[in-house]
């Protein structure tokens, strides 16, 4: 903002409410033109106060936009991990209803990576069987996970309490 041309506004202002006071005769007009002289003179200060605040707007403004960018990377990573628990839990649980339907008793527990496209893949799968299982029937299961998961049996875990 020109500063001058402000000062120049504001003596001009100051020196055309003095002459139009000095002009008036007294009496309750006179009253009532102080009144709107001086609302006039504060007024003239706005353009300069209304600088003020907005530079102060303009900070208070990008800090929260920075405060609101910090908030949502927070977010995305907490959902992040949300998503990835689900997941986990949804493919255990899978693999448990398939393995039980062969006859078996398991706790299962998956791990899962994320690659650089952002896409959730298992990684891993440890299963703990709690009765003993035919080899051939533990082969089904090692196959049915690869193929519905993609998890190689060298990635496949199978521990018998």
């Amino acid at each position: 903002m020109d500063y001058t041309k402000w000062i120049g506004s504001l003596l001009l202002t100051i020196i055309i409410c003095s002459l139009l006071l000095f002009l008036m005769p007294e009496g309750g007009v006179k009253k009532i033109a102080k009144i709107l002289a001086t609302i006039l003179i504060f007024a003239s200060f706005l353009p300069v106060g209304n600088q003020f605040f907005s530079d102060s707007r303009d900070l208070s403004y990008k800090k929260y936009l920075s405060d609101a960018e910090l908030s949502l990377k927070e977010a995305e990573a907490k959902y992040k991990n949300e998503i990835l628990r689900l997941t986990r839990e949804e493919i255990a649980k899978r693999i448990q209803v398939q393995a039980a339907e062969w006859g078996m008793e398991t706790d299962v527990s998956v791990s899962l990576r994320i690659d650089e496209s952002n896409q959730i893949l298992p990684e891993s799968v440890h299963v703990l069987h709690h009765i003993p299982v035919e080899e051939d029937t533990l082969m089904k299961l090692r196959q049915w996970i690869f193929t519905n998961y993609q998890i190689k049996p060298r990635r496949q875990s199978h521990i018998f309490k």
